[in-house]
């Protein structure tokens, strides 16, 4: 999302300045705030239904920066990215919490496909930007939240 937001925002009809644009990068705050929050509501609640709830949210916040308004769209960013970053912290705490043996081992292999498929969705949404703009950018970014929410309902149930 932060690799493309720049090229929605900075063209009409919100014509942000590079300055202007570069602010909506203070949301970014909000992870560390949300990486503590989501931390105690996953003691309280459990790790797989806050992280469930946390993917839906977040999915909730991609859509809102499809509506042509500019303070939505920051919204929209600022709620995703909030959960975005304390979905990862819950997620990577239930990897040790699941894993009964080797739980070093499930920690680096969860990063490892962290950055991997970070790495994988960073590059395939140049090719949605170039071919459908920030509406095919976010039914990527929703298709992969949706995957990642079948995965942990796959895992759960075994």
């Amino acid at each position: 999302m932060y690799n493309y937001i720049g090229y929605l925002l900075m063209k009409p009809p919100y014509n942000l300045s590079q300055t202007a644009f570069g602010w909506i990068f203070i949301v970014y705050i909000m992870g560390t705030i949300s990486s503590i929050w989501m931390g105690k509501w996953a003691d309280r609640f459990g790790r797989p239904k806050v992280l469930g709830i946390g993917m839906i949210i977040m999915l909730l916040g991609s859509l809102l920066t499809l509506v042509p308004s500019l303070i939505t769209i920051v919204i929209g960013t600022a709620v995703f990215t909030f959960v975005f970053f304390g979905s990862h912290s819950v997620a990577s705490s239930l990897v040790g919490k699941l894993a009964e043996v080797d739980k070093a081992q499930a920690s680096s292999l969860y990063l490892l496909f962290y950055y991997a498929g970070s790495s994988l969705v960073g590059s395939l949404s140049g090719i949605c930007w170039s071919l459908y703009h920030w509406d095919g950018l976010i039914l990527m970014i929703g298709m992969a939240i949706v995957l990642a929410l079948l995965l942990e309902l796959f895992m759960i149930v075994l």
